[in-house]
């Protein structure tokens, strides 16, 4: 977000140091100051620019970004800019740290306190809450403050949300106010921030709605977020990221009866890095409704995440103690064809499959996994190497079949409009292409390194545009072949970028 506003300042002042001409027509438009940045700005001469932004955009409906997490006097300003101009925002977009719930919270009163007229102009509302997840390790609760993906949650353990780590208390005044707020809403993207879904009822205004990076409890909680979505008959954009809840067998509450939600306008839902089971609740309730479906698989889709404690006695010098708690929290393996017959039950059209998955899917799982979902028209591969590993048999999807009629060798694969390879790592080249070749593709996109042996023996890494003998391989096989640089990383890859709009 913050480079985003940067970069429209920066062109805004580009523009005005042009000519006098110029810079009288910029100062002149009063919506082209309309982004109100509460974020450093190096082109702003020492002065605030957020002030210099609020005079020059004049009677402007206008757009907040705010950064919070730099500087800690920052949340009196952002209250102020809300409390003096908040009749006239039309976007706000929030990234705060660890101890900003308190700050949203005072925010969404303020922006409360203007929608009095029934004319209120908010309609899109970002919010980033850093420290998303409540994690605990042995006996240390703690927040994680990294975007990146976690490579390794092995020796971590999700959390059950208390009631203070939600923005309003169940039942309040503050969240039925709240739940109005969200009613006239077009967009709403929430980072981090815990609600209370079970009381909540969207507009047929709402057209997009993000979320990412919460632990919401047991597999009810994301039942009931699910069930609040029903109400939002125009949504087109759905995005679910990095949503935690957890599984628990043992229940008799019908949360295994999953609901399915009709969305009729929906164009596009990405879901990423979800454990197993939020992802088969997900799938089973809308996964029937989008025009595009988009997977991002994490190696989480092969587990589901349990909440459970044991409990024994303990002894200490001889003499029996008290019961002791051991925690036996975590991610539980799950029958791979489980997941191979919850995924040949939706139309899947994007799969994204990141480094984090490989090590956890033999080839011949990725084999079965590809021809469970025959609608993919592009996969897209990160960080991935293809060894010397044999194509073994392929496992089946339960007692169903969810392949086409087999090839020669007993295996057939999606038609492919697109295969995206980005800094693989070749070791084996009768592998890579065994496997490239046994899909029609119509385009690829490659990157990556490919390992040689010298006549000592030793190993060595080359970017693939030096193997000639690779790419001309693929000219003849693909009919369109586009080389990118060895380190090149696709946006969908990348950590987590929050945006500005």
């Amino acid at each position: 977000m913050d480079q985003s506003v940067r970069l429209v300042y920066a062109r805004l002042y580009t523009i005005c140091s042009v000519c006098s001409t110029w810079r009288d027509i910029v100062m002149a438009r009063g919506t082209l100051w309309s982004i109100i940045p509460l974020i450093p700005i190096p082109l702003a001469n020492n002065l605030k620019t957020h002030e210099l932004s609020l005079q020059r955009a004049r009677g402007s409906l206008l757009h907040l970004a705010a950064d919070i997490t730099y500087k800690s006097d920052m949340q009196k300003v952002l209250l102020k800019v809300l409390s003096e101009y908040g009749s006239r925002f039309e976007a706000v977009n929030l990234r705060l740290d660890e101890r900003g719930l308190e700050t949203v919270t005072s925010v969404i009163d303020t922006l409360l306190y203007h929608n009095t007229t029934g004319t209120w102009p908010l309609s899109e509302l970002s919010i980033k809450l850093h420290n998303t997840h409540p994690r605990r390790i042995g006996r240390r609760i703690y927040h994680d403050d990294n975007d990146d993906d976690d490579d390794d949650d092995s020796n971590v353990h999700y959390t059950l949300p208390r009631d203070y780590e939600h923005i309003f208390p169940r039942d309040s005044p503050q969240q039925t106010s709240f739940i109005q707020l969200l009613g006239s809403l077009t967009i709403f993207r929430v980072s981090g921030l815990l609600c209370y879904w079970d009381n909540v009822a969207f507009s047929s205004r709402l057209v997009k709605l993000q979320i990412e990076k919460v632990t919401l409890g047991y597999d009810d909680k994301i039942v009931f977020f699910l069930n609040s979505l029903s109400s939002a008959s125009e949504l087109r954009d759905l995005t679910i990221s990095e949503v935690i809840s957890f599984d628990k067998t043992d229940t008799t509450d019908g949360v295994n009866t999953h609901p399915v939600i009709v969305l009729p306008k929906l164009q596009s839902l990405l879901l990423q890095d979800l454990y197993f089971n939020t992802l088969s609740i997900i799938l089973s309730a809308i996964g029937s409704s989008p025009q595009h479906l988009t997977l991002s698989l994490s190696d989480k889709c092969l587990s589901v995440y349990q909440i459970r404690t044991n409990f024994y006695q303990s002894t200490w010098g001889g003499e029996l103690d008290a019961d002791v708690a051991v925690d036996d929290s975590g991610p539980k393996p799950v029958d791979h064809g489980e997941l191979l017959a919850v995924l040949g039950s939706v139309r899947v059209n994007t799969v994204r499959l990141g480094r984090s998955l490989q090590p956890a899917v033999p080839q011949s799982l990725f084999c079965a996994i590809m021809e469970t979902m025959p609608t993919i028209q592009t996969l897209e591969i990160d960080r991935w190497y293809f060894d010397d590993e044999p194509l073994d048999d392929i496992p089946s999807a339960s007692s169903q079949s969810y392949v086409d009629q087999p090839d020669s060798e007993g295996r057939s694969f999606p038609v492919l409009e697109n295969l995206h390879l980005t800094r693989i790592t070749i070791y084996n080249r009768q592998v890579f292409q065994k496997m490239v070749s046994s899909r029609s593709v119509r385009q690829i996109v490659v990157g990556g390194s490919i390992m040689t042996i010298d006549s000592s023996g030793d190993r060595s890494s080359h970017p693939l545009q030096e193997s000639v003998d690779l790419l001309q391989w693929l000219q003849e096989n693909i009919p369109h072949v586009r080389l990118v640089d060895s380190k090149y990383c696709p946006l969908e890859f990348h950590r987590p970028v929050w945006k500005l709009w």
